[in-house]
């Protein structure tokens, strides 16, 4: 993908800063540009056709939704995960972004 995946994104790069900020994965050490490019460079390894399915779905999703599916209660956020249209892969792609899953 030549062009930034979270500049072709605006949803998942919504969703990647929603998880950064509230794990705490932004600080004093991490700045919010330092966070972008590492979720970036890990997501542009992933199916770019996948990651448009993923984008529309996020965009669908009202606020209280969107983020329960970025940083709610597991069961809760599985609840939502199940609504994408491709649950394991919504599921993996926020995982990769917050850091639990290689791609």
């Amino acid at each position: 993908m030549s062009a930034s995946a979270l500049k072709v994104f605006p949803n998942i790069k919504r969703a990647a800063l929603e998880i950064a900020y509230d794990n705490g994965m932004i600080n004093p050490q991490e700045s919010e540009l330092d966070f972008i490019r590492s979720a970036n460079e890990r997501l542009e390894a992933m199916p770019v056709i996948k990651l448009a399915g993923l984008e529309g779905w996020l965009a669908g999703l009202d606020q209280q939704t969107f983020q329960t599916a970025c940083f709610g209660e597991h069961d809760d956020m599985m609840e939502v995960m199940k609504t994408a249209p491709d649950p394991e892969f919504a599921d993996k792609a926020l995982n990769v972004i917050f850091g639990e899953e290689e791609v």
